[in-house]
């Protein structure tokens, strides 16, 4: 319902609602008061006009036309207006076909039909109209009905009722109705009012704790009993979203942290290189050293920097950065592990790979490689003995890759926070990565509509799984980058374990 362009408008929503559904109940009672009103005026009239034909046919009974004149019924001759056609207010007029009066008894028996009404009686029509008394006044409903013989008109019956009781009840019928209306609409807005207030209540809640609530402070919630109505239901899903919220605030806020923490250590690092090397007059050699360390500082940096770079970007946009194509994983991963190959060679360790079957997915081959470097290179970098197999095969509507490692494993309390950002084991394996890997590997899944699982035992080994689902027969993509999904492999190493 829109308002009108005025000044005043009422601001409440409850106040709101009480006027439309006040306005409603009036108009929909004023439209029942309408048809109740014009439903009774009808009936009345209706029993009206029943009375007056049959006051009509009682006091035509018995006429006659014998030898040219007419003669009246024996309840005229006895006595026009007497026994059973005595009724309240009745009278009955007889009158020749020119309008003359013949008999007459009643206290409207006297009005004198008009011109048009005789014409009508003597053309053998009857008509029924509404006159008003000149002596009382009131106004009187006449039937008029011609009595024919032969196709010649006779006489002319004229016989009238008043219609002051049935006007009486219709004034007293519309009395009713005009102080019912008001009465009830006041009843309506006032239960309306309290009604709306008592189903709306939780929305103040909602709105006073919204005017509170912070960034500083998202621990508070509405805390109101079940309701199964659309009222508890966002009552619920409020609070259901502070609950979301308050954890992201905390996510990031230790994100921040963590980060500025991360940020730090190189940097300082690099300060403290630079402070003892200035400290005095040095060797070529030294110099040299002290680059090299400040070129692994900086390294370390750059690697970090662009790991809460791509975490950002997958926040805001998500991992896939282009338009989706179709990825052969068998090639991707082929390629993926030929060109980690040497760094376990370099540890000692085999590094095997098989894939069986059509490994098509689709999406983005830059992200997916990222996706398995960071995962091998994790498991190569965390295993001292033995080797790496990596395996891919379909199963259904889904493609399963597993990376198996005989590493040292994963403590069972650090297995559920493995995901998450800057996390690292123990303080034995600070100086490797920086806890991004897998946490960027777990967006790049998720992206796909996949997921990593990772169950391991501590000096055991670690089994990695990632499920992607497989491309459907009518999936579509470019050609030029399908073949291998177009992704080039970064430098050897450079994945970012988070174990």
């Amino acid at each position: 319902m829109r308002w009108p362009n005025v000044r005043w408008r009422p601001r409440s929503l409850r106040t709101r609602l009480t006027l439309v559904i006040t306005a409603l109940v009036l108009i929909v009672l004023a439209l029942i008061g309408v048809v109740v009103y014009y439903g009774t005026a009808r009936r009345l009239t209706s029993a009206l006009d029943d009375s007056l034909r049959a006051a009509t046919v009682q006091a035509m009974a018995g006429a006659n036309d014998q030898n040219g004149k007419l003669v009246l019924g024996p309840g005229i001759e006895e006595g026009i207006g007497q026994g059973d056609m005595r009724v309240s207010g009745l009278s009955i007029a007889v009158l020749t076909p020119a309008g003359r009066l013949l008999r007459a008894a009643g206290p409207s028996a006297q009005i004198a039909p008009s011109p048009a009404v005789l014409a009508a009686a003597r053309r053998g029509h009857g008509t029924t109209e509404v006159r008003s008394d000149p002596a009382s006044g009131s106004h009187v409903r006449i039937l008029t009905t011609p009595l024919s013989e032969d196709g010649k008109t006779l006489a002319v019956f004229r016989v009238a009722l008043s219609e002051e009781p049935t006007l009486a009840t219709l004034r007293q019928l519309r009395t009713t109705l005009l102080v019912l209306l008001p009465l009830a609409a006041v009843v309506t807005a006032l239960l309306a009012y309290l009604l709306i207030r008592r189903a709306l209540g939780p929305l103040d809640r909602m709105a006073r704790m919204a005017a509170q609530i912070s960034s500083h402070d998202l621990s508070q919630r509405l805390g109101l009993p079940p309701r199964d109505d659309e009222v508890g239901q966002l009552a619920t899903r409020f609070d259901a979203m502070l609950e979301r919220l308050d954890e992201s605030f905390r996510r990031e806020r230790q994100f921040v942290a963590d980060a500025s923490h991360e940020l730090r250590t190189p940097l300082a690092a690099i300060q403290a290189i630079v402070s003892v090397t200035r400290e005095r007059r040095r060797g070529a050699r030294d110099y040299e050293r002290a680059l090299d360390d400040v070129s692994v500082e900086a390294d370390r940096l750059r690697t970090l920097v662009e790991g809460l770079l791509e975490l950002a970007r997958a926040d805001r946009q998500g991992p896939i950065g282009g338009e989706a194509t179709l990825v052969d994983l068998k090639a991707l991963l082929t390629d993926v592990c030929a060109s980690l190959a040497f760094l376990a060679q370099e540890r000692g360790l085999t590094l095997i790979w098989q894939f069986a079957g059509d490994l098509t997915v689709l999406g983005d081959g830059d992200g997916l490689v990222r996706l398995f470097v960071n995962i091998i290179d994790n498991a190569i970098k965390y295993t001292d003995a033995g080797g790496i197999t990596v395996e891919g095969a379909r199963a259904g509507r889904a493609i399963a890759v597993t990376v198996v490692d005989t590493g040292r494993g994963i403590p069972a309390a650090h297995v559920p926070h493995l995901f998450d950002r800057f996390f690292r084991g123990d303080a034995s394996r600070s100086s490797v990565g920086t806890g991004l890997g897998l946490s960027i590997a777990q967006q790049i899944a998720r992206a796909h509509g996949g997921s990593i699982v990772i169950t391991s035992e501590e000096g055991r080994g670690t089994t990695c799984r990632v499920t992607l689902p497989a491309a459907a027969a009518g999936d579509q993509a470019d050609p030029l980058t399908a073949a291998g999904g177009g992704a080039t492999l970064p430098a050897a190493g450079s994945g970012d374990g988070a174990t």
